[in-house]
């Protein structure tokens, strides 16, 4: 009897993901094709999706792509969320339609979102960012929440850790800010620690040669716990 259901199960199963519009792939899987899916284990690609009208794909396991659009990144004129900065008020959430639940290895990837481990060799660029994200050059994310290790991180939020060799700079932080350059541009709460330090609406702490908030500037350590009213 037990048996039987089981069988009854995996027919009902069967039949739902043959109606569905999502092909189900598993083992080792391109991640390039004219129809949505779900791939189960390895997915190989050249790149992720750059148009949100393209299908969409999740990878639950490992996925590598190489070369990736980030590895082009240091001959991009501008950032891709340099005008969402330049006018920033609110957050929006967007999605990718290229997911990765798991683990993201790449010369640099490009408009994905990830949870789990992201690995570029040179940049990426992540419309969501949960986990750990380490690039050898930048990390670019509209909101990462986690961790993000690279030579400068850009971000609109971040919620977490940002290691930078150079620089971070994000317009809302919660979290930690950790490199020579440190910026939060519209207000955050947490701790920046750098040779120049600067925030707008901060509540928190600043360790470094210069620290500045909201215009205030003082030398080695500077504080406010008191958000100012915009």
């Amino acid at each position: 009897m037990r048996l039987v259901s089981i069988l009854l199960l995996l027919l009902v199963l069967q039949t739902t993901w043959s109606q569905s519009d999502v092909e189900q792939r598993y083992g080792i899987w391109t991640n390039h094709g004219k129809t949505s899916r779900d791939i189960y284990g390895i997915a190989l690609g050249g790149t992720a999706n750059q148009n949100d009208s393209l299908p969409q794909v999740r990878t639950f396991g490992l996925r590598v792509e190489v070369p990736g659009v980030g590895v082009f990144s240091p001959l991009i004129p501008q950032s891709p969320i340099r005008w969402e900065r330049a006018n920033f008020t609110h957050f929006e959430p967007e999605y990718s339609n290229d997911l990765t639940n798991g683990i993201l290895i790449s010369s640099g990837t490009w408009n994905a979102d990830v949870n789990g481990i992201s690995i570029g060799a040179v940049g990426q660029y992540l419309r969501n960012g949960n986990g750990l994200s380490i690039s050898g050059l930048g990390v670019i994310a509209r909101r990462h929440n986690g961790v993000m290790i690279s030579l400068s991180n850009e971000s609109l939020v971040m919620n977490g850790v940002a290691l930078a060799g150079i620089g971070n700079t994000t317009e809302i932080m919660n979290g930690l800010q950790l490199g020579l350059l440190n910026e939060v541009d519209y207000s955050g709460t947490g701790l920046q620690i750098g040779l120049w330090n600067r925030a707008k609406n901060f509540r928190g702490l600043q360790f470094g040669l210069w620290n500045v908030i909201d215009g205030k500037g003082f030398p080695l350590v500077n504080m406010k716990f008191k958000r100012q009213k915009q």
